[in-house]
């Protein structure tokens, strides 16, 4: 179930977040905004840790987890867990 964002843990747990609006050059049309993050504290609030990448002249590289202060997810849900054997 989805979550308001202000409740999502700050402790290092990896979540899946909702961040709408959130462009990217290869994304699909229709794709939904969502990620898989961990809050990082800083000293003017929370930034999110994310395998989006860095986005630079709108393209972005996938991969190493970057910290993303212009990532702003709205919502959030803890990660399901792996499938039953």
């Amino acid at each position: 179930m989805w979550q308001p964002i202000e409740t999502a843990p700050t402790d290092g747990t990896p979540i899946l977040v909702y961040a709408p609006g959130t462009n990217s050059w290869n994304r699909e049309d229709g794709m939904p905004d969502l990620f898989v993050a961990v809050a990082v504290p800083l000293y003017k609030g929370i930034a999110w840790r994310s395998d989006l990448g860095d986005v630079d002249q709108g393209y972005e590289s996938t991969g190493a987890y970057f910290v993303r202060e212009d990532l702003r997810p709205t919502h959030w849900q803890p990660l399901p867990g792996p499938p039953a054997n």
